[in-house]
């Protein structure tokens, strides 16, 4: 549950950060065009400004000295080209070189009666079209400026805000980092809080489920600690390591407490019965697993897609099967009983062997070992025993730690 949390929080970082950061080169695609368009707007107020200047020289547009006028603009601008024309007629006063751009009257026309201002032709050069009186004449001058000579100079002035955006695109990846990681922390304190509140209710229940039974409480903490144990060597050593994942370990270790509830159904008079069980007795003794079953079922129509209360209706319903078919309460037979239920076959033989019961006493740890050793591929899996044998010592240490008393459990 954890993993599956944490995957979803870095899909969601993941996303995060491309949304982030379209988001920003959209916003940054606008701001520049709209600072660019501001630019535009600026260099024509500039010329503007300046082919005042020039024509504060007083300039006498009508005489030969009229052909040098566009010459002494476009070396003052670092224009492409100057064109200096008279309205209506859009006669061509004064000009520099002859112009690639081949433009009509009507051209002019437009431009002059709408008042447009500046215009991109192709994606080359752009023109500022100025108008200015002289003489009582008004006159349109046309600057022509090649593109990439514009586009250089402007971003002599976006760069530092590309910067600025570069850096603010960095700290909010921080922060939302930050405010991830953050939540994910207050998360995973609650999931614990609340998995550990689970545990105790559940612990509970198999408690009541088991009668009371002496030590059972040492019994349910021995449980978990083998099935957490024998299921992380499974899971680096043997076939099943797609099986286990963390997830699945973490749930199985909480499902494994509740092996044994439906034994809430069974007499108590049977349950601690001294002496050898009846045949009749025993039928009512199996009745547990599908009594057990049913209990878990209920949740389950509720919680369909609970891995947890998956792997508890398994190892209720199957952990007396036996690898070779001849267990209860199905007869299923080597891998279709479900690993779940195959590994606490192994833990709940090797406990109630371990322990002090009513009608018995307490194995040594070899003797459970080389019962275990015996039933390979008869009662269980044999890569289960194998797995089994190689951590034989963590067992032993599990149940000395967690041993009821002195006497229950000899070392």
């Amino acid at each position: 549950m954890k993993t599956s949390f944490f995957r979803k929080i870095l899909f969601i970082y993941i996303f995060a950060i491309l949304f982030s950061s379209l988001l920003i080169w959209y916003s940054q695609s606008q701001l520049t065009s709209y600072i660019y368009s501001n630019f535009l707007k600026n260099q024509h107020s500039s010329i503007g400004t300046q082919i005042n200047s020039i024509l504060k020289l007083k300039f006498n547009l009508f005489s030969n000295s009229s052909s040098q006028l566009a010459s002494q603009i476009k070396n003052i601008l670092q224009a492409k080209d100057v064109i200096i024309l008279e309205p209506p007629s859009f006669s061509i006063i004064s000009k520099t070189n002859i112009s690639p751009l081949k433009l009509s009257t009507n051209f002019y026309e437009q431009v002059f009666f709408k008042d447009k201002k500046i215009f991109s032709l192709k994606k080359d050069v752009t023109l500022f079209y100025n108008t200015v009186d002289i003489n009582n004449k008004t006159l349109c001058i046309i600057s022509i400026f090649k593109n990439n000579k514009l586009k250089n100079k402007f971003l002599t002035i976006i760069l530092p805000y590309q910067e600025y955006m570069a850096l603010a695109l960095i700290i909010i990846f921080i922060i939302f980092g930050i405010t991830l990681f953050i939540s994910y922390k207050i998360y995973k304190n609650k999931l614990e809080q609340t998995t550990n509140e689970d545990i105790a209710l559940i612990e509970a229940l198999a408690y009541q489920a088991e009668n009371k039974e002496s030590g059972i409480e040492k019994h349910l903490e021995r449980t978990k600690h083998y099935i957490y144990h024998l299921a992380q060597h499974l899971k680096k050593y043997t076939k099943y390591r797609k099986i286990l994942t963390q997830e699945y370990i973490e749930n199985l270790v909480k499902a494994s407490i509740v092996h044994d509830i439906g034994k809430v159904a069974v007499p108590q008079n049977i349950l601690f019965k001294k002496g050898k069980l009846t045949e009749q007795e025993f039928e009512i003794i199996k009745e547990h697993c599908l009594y057990g079953a049913k209990i878990i079922n209920i949740a389950k129509t509720k919680f369909p897609n609970s891995l947890f209360l998956k792997l508890a209706m398994e190892i209720i319903l199957y952990h007396h099967e036996r690898f070779d078919g001849t267990g209860y309460p199905k007869g299923l037979k080597a891998e279709n009983i479900p690993l779940s239920a195959r590994i606490m076959a192994i833990v709940d033989v090797y406990d109630t062997m371990r322990s002090k019961k009513c009608y018995k006493e307490p194995l040594e740890h070899e003797q459970c070992v080389q019962y275990i050793l015996s039933e390979r591929g008869k009662h269980f899996d044999p890569v289960l025993v194998d797995a089994f044998y190689s951590v034989e010592r963590t067992f032993l240490k599990i149940s000395l730690k967690f041993a009821e008393s002195r006497d229950s459990l000899i070392d």
